[in-house]
């Protein structure tokens, strides 16, 4: 009995640590938050980013578990130097966002966003829309 406890509270435990961990930006580094104000499923967020309009990489933001993004939730995408060719002129900086629902299929979500990224910075990016009427993406006022 006492090695069943042992092992729940063990559980119990590590499930808490999974949870509410916060990234901050540094000098070294800069945020892009992608928050779902969508009003249907996702299940990955998919960016491509550029310097003006070179691209430079991508990626996937999404739950670990594939479980749905609720509307509401905040992916983090972090960038360091190592993302970005040596000398790159971040205030060229472009994004293209992309929702990608259940069965893999990606939606765009509107033409790339330009910012003037500089590290220790944090920005968001608000995702609306739905499969009917489309997706919208666009940067956070505050």
């Amino acid at each position: 009995m006492k090695r069943v406890f042992a092992i729940v509270l063990c559980i119990l435990l590590l499930a808490g640590c999974s949870h509410g961990v916060k990234i901050e930006a540094d000098e070294t580094t800069f945020l892009i938050g992608l928050r779902n104000s969508c009003d249907c499923e996702i299940y990955k967020m998919h960016h491509e980013y550029y310097i003006g309009d070179k691209p430079v990489g991508g990626g996937y933001v999404c739950n670990a578990d594939g479980s749905a993004i609720r509307s509401g939730d905040v992916m983090l995408k972090d960038f360091i130097p190592a993302d970005f060719p040596e000398g790159a002129n971040l205030a060229e900086f472009c994004i293209e966002v992309f929702v990608v629902d259940g069965a893999g299929k990606e939606y765009p979500c509107g033409d790339p966003l330009s910012l003037n990224a500089a590290y220790g910075n944090e920005y968001e990016i608000i995702i609306t829309g739905n499969y009917e009427s489309g997706f919208a993406a666009a940067w956070s006022e505050s």
